[in-house]
């Protein structure tokens, strides 16, 4: 049976997710606006998709962008 984190933690995936999915690559700040995330919440949430695989970390500079993955 699923908690109230663990549902957090789902809708917060389903969040960052779809503003990839509409947007394309975007930066952690970016991510970051999204209502209801900050900064340590999207880190959080993008290191789960990136063990996962469904997302993809590129450095660009001192920063780095987010993507899905491929086929994702």
């Amino acid at each position: 049976m699923a908690t109230s984190h663990d549902r957090a933690v789902i809708s917060n995936e389903n969040s960052v997710v779809q503003r990839l999915r509409e947007c394309g690559a975007s930066s952690f700040e970016d991510l970051a606006r999204l209502p209801g995330l900050d900064w340590v919440t999207v880190f959080s949430v993008v290191d789960r998709l990136n063990r996962t695989g469904l997302v993809v970390l590129t450095r660009t500079g001192a920063d780095y962008r987010v993507s899905l993955e491929k086929g994702t």
